[in-house]
């Protein structure tokens, strides 16, 4: 689905280079000889998960990673005890992916804010809120979001949401990853 993910696709890692998130070990390994593939997987087998996550977030339509990111937290909550205001936070975002509507992302970026930006569901609808439009309220000057915020806000939200069981969250990471895998480029993860 997404060619970059694609085990065969031959896009290059060095297409990651702009990448400002990635950790001194994972910009070490990027390679014009190393497929985008072959370094999201290096990355996962040798435990470097936060950056996976974010290689992942980068490439990712927003629509793709706000979707990814609503399914991990929906996954995470095993105990069924998730908290009304995250699942209000979670529904402003899906709100915003069945109509991405100018409204529907108003609604998410204002819940987040009023959120305090504090939990994985606020920066999922943070997500939404800066996927386009402006972050200012409305009748202010246009201040459109920079390109890699909605997804920054999507990875956040899945790191928060793994961070809840904290001897789990290697685990939890690792499950994310493949899930995004399995999705966006089927084949063998």
């Amino acid at each position: 689905m997404l060619k970059a993910l694609e085990a065969d696709s031959g896009v290059a890692s060095t297409m990651l280079t702009p990448m400002e998130r990635l950790g001194d070990e994972a910009r070490r390994r990027i390679d014009g000889l190393v497929s985008v593939r072959t370094y999201l997987d290096s990355l996962r087998r040798d435990g470097l998960l936060n950056d996976a996550v974010d290689v992942l977030t980068y490439l990712l339509p927003k629509q793709y990673a706000i979707a990814w990111g609503c399914e991990c937290w929906q996954s995470a909550q095993t105990d069924g005890t998730a908290d009304p205001i995250e699942m209000s936070a979670l529904a402003a975002a899906q709100r915003w992916l069945k109509d991405p509507s100018e409204d529907h992302r108003r609604a998410a970026l204002q819940l987040a804010d009023r959120l305090g930006f504090k939990t994985a569901g606020a920066w999922l609808a943070a997500a939404a809120g800066w996927s386009g439009g402006t972050m200012l309220p409305s009748g202010e000057y246009e201040v459109p979001p920079p390109p890699g915020l909605s997804g920054n806000a999507v990875a956040a939200a899945l790191k928060l949401t793994a961070a809840a069981h904290p001897a789990r969250y290697d685990e939890q990471l690792a499950q994310f990853i493949d899930r995004a895998l399995t999705t966006f480029a089927p084949g063998p993860v």
